[in-house]
């Protein structure tokens, strides 16, 4: 064991196999760095509220460049709460859906989580690593969402595909899913920094009638997140730019 390892387990064949697979990546996309310059679609802060009283801040950014599939998306983040805090890297692909997922949780400076979360066709697989161990799971999806309770950057992803449907979620930290239907609310006004501003309602419904509801600017830029059950909420700090 190694106890400078972030979650406290080391694993020096696969540390080994990842960097000969990383020095290849990269000596294999350095010609076409040129055609897959990367285009910042959104970049921000939120204000995370419990109950109408401030908890912390998430800060993130969402980029876009062109991949041999497609247009390939990347977000990153960084939660603090108090004494803890997150920070997570999500890929997706042309349609939002999740390649690659990864976020380490700290807590006073120490190691509380480290997920690896990875997507293949039907099937979504987590590794969970903790103070007291690692732990696993499978879970059988075609094209998930992924939605932590606690980021919320990540509904720019359901704003994506903008359309009434039915969704599939997938929350990594708590090892769960859950589907939802994808409700249009339609225009309203909101306050983000002593300013008015238009955006558009969305809602995911679950089966039992819980909602998760967020507002979106005209280029899907997520604005605010509301959800009741939990008593949490965001707002951006200002206006996109």
């Amino acid at each position: 064991m190694n106890p400078s390892s972030p979650a406290g387990v080391a694993f020096p064949a696969m540390n080994r196999l990842l960097t000969i697979v990383a020095a290849a990546t990269v000596a294999a996309i350095a010609p076409h760095r040129a055609h897959a310059q990367m285009q910042t679609l959104d970049e921000g802060t939120f204000i995370v509220s419990r109950n109408g009283v401030p908890a912390g801040r998430e800060s993130f950014r969402i980029v876009r460049a062109e991949g041999p599939g497609g247009q390939l998306y990347k977000a990153t983040a960084q939660l603090v709460q108090g004494e803890r805090r997150a920070v997570s890297s999500l890929g997706a692909d042309s349609a939002g859906g999740v390649v690659s997922y990864d976020v380490e949780v700290r807590e006073r400076g120490e190691p509380r989580a480290r997920l690896q979360s990875r997507a293949r066709p039907g099937r979504f697989s987590i590794l969970l690593q903790t103070p007291r161990g690692e732990s696993s799971r499978e879970i059988v999806v075609e094209s998930p969402l992924v939605l932590e309770d606690e980021l919320f950057h990540q509904y720019y992803f359901v704003a994506l595909n903008a359309k009434a449907r039915t969704v599939t979620a997938v929350v990594p930290l708590s090892r769960r899913s859950f589907d939802a239907k994808l409700e249009e609310r339609g225009p309203e006004t909101i306050e983000i920094g002593s300013r008015s501003t238009s955006a558009r309602h969305w809602a995911l419904v679950a089966p039992g009638g819980a909602s998760r509801d967020f507002w979106v600017d005209s280029k899907g830029r997520v604005l605010k997140v509301l959800i009741p059950e939990t008593g949490l909420s965001a707002l951006r700090d200002e206006l996109p730019r």
